[in-house]
């Protein structure tokens, strides 16, 4: 009975998604307001940029949640009927194939099509290591001639040089600017060193002097600003330094799990011979809230930056007043 309501149930697929996106646009025209690029960028262009980019963003949501829902209708609607009792319930494309037997060889190519190209990249793997090889003996051959032709450009150079006494006044002048070099080397690098140790101090008088500047409070919150911003960028770094399990990769499968079936035979536990690489959904979902966080906070910095751009910006402006939205 539950598998005669799944079949009879319609299925959201991406091009109806795209279909209905599209109609939804049909009956609306969008004009932007004119702009030229040898003009400066116009507020009200900006503006309607912004606008259509929230609204692409909103219909695309409400696409994804009414994909959502006729899905895990399809999942609850099924359970049961599926010969895997891990999986228990039909996929979008079983369903498909079932509601429309005819679809099986356009399914059946793709798979062909997919097989040939796992198999030809297991074949290069096969063959990655001769190929790099090759590429090695190929580089050292092109070494080996270019070593040659400097050897050979060198006796050239050598049979060019003056003889007798001319050859040694010639190599004295050389030694000579040499030397000269070296002591001009020394003593800008001394002058080097006097200037940065003569910067250093003037910086920590610098620094010195606004700690006395600033309130003891006003410091602190600096300090745990600063701080704080430090342990953002500690926790980002040792986020995408941190070894991370290998993902899955290709094309995976969604699956209907209710609490009661999960006491009864657990999330992540295989029954069959095979075992089935799972990943749950509080895993992605924690996955994707680190990486929003870790946005929002490089999107803060980037509008501190351009704060401080404008501020700058305005600064050098004669009669402007910068109003914050």
């Amino acid at each position: 009975m539950q598998t005669a309501q799944a079949f009879s149930f319609p299925l959201c697929t991406q091009d109806r998604c795209e279909d209905d996106l599209t109609n939804s646009q049909k009956g609306r025209t969008e004009i932007a307001p004119e702009y030229s690029l040898e003009d400066k960028v116009d507020v009200r262009y900006l503006q309607w940029l912004h606008g259509r980019l929230r609204f692409q963003w909103r219909s695309l949501h409400a696409l994804h949640q009414e994909q959502s829902k006729l899905l895990h209708k399809i999942h609850l609607f099924t359970s049961g009927s599926h010969m895997d009792k891990i999986l228990g319930h039909f996929s979008v494309t079983e369903t498909e194939l079932i509601r429309q037997p005819e679809n099986y060889k356009q399914l059946l190519q793709f798979l062909e099509s997919e097989t040939m190209q796992l198999e030809a990249f297991l074949e290069w793997k096969q063959l990655e290591q001769v190929y790099w090889h090759w590429m090695e003996t190929v580089l050292d051959d092109m070494a080996e001639e270019g070593s040659m032709c400097k050897s050979q450009d060198a006796h050239t150079m050598k049979s060019m040089l003056p003889k007798g006494d001319s050859c040694c006044h010639w190599a004295g002048s050389l030694v000579g600017k040499i030397d000269r070099l070296s002591r001009d080397l020394m003593t800008v690098h001394d002058q080097l060193q006097e200037l940065v140790t003569h910067r250093k101090s003037a910086w920590y008088e610098k620094v010195k002097t606004r700690e006395e500047e600033l309130q003891k409070e006003e410091f602190c919150a600096a300090a745990r600003k600063t701080q704080e911003a430090v342990e953002l960028k500690l926790l980002d770094l040792t986020y995408h330094c941190a070894p991370k399990k290998p993902k899955m990769h290709g094309s995976c499968r969604l699956v209907f799990r209710s609490k009661h079936s999960a006491s009864k035979t657990g999330f992540g536990r295989s029954v069959s011979k095979e075992p089935i690489s799972t990943v749950s959904a509080t895993e992605v979902i924690r996955e994707l809230q680190m990486r929003k966080a870790s946005l929002e906070r490089e999107l803060k910095q980037l509008q501190e930056e351009c704060r401080q751009r404008m501020d700058e910006i305005a600064e050098g402006l004669d009669g402007v007043i910068c109003i914050s939205p």
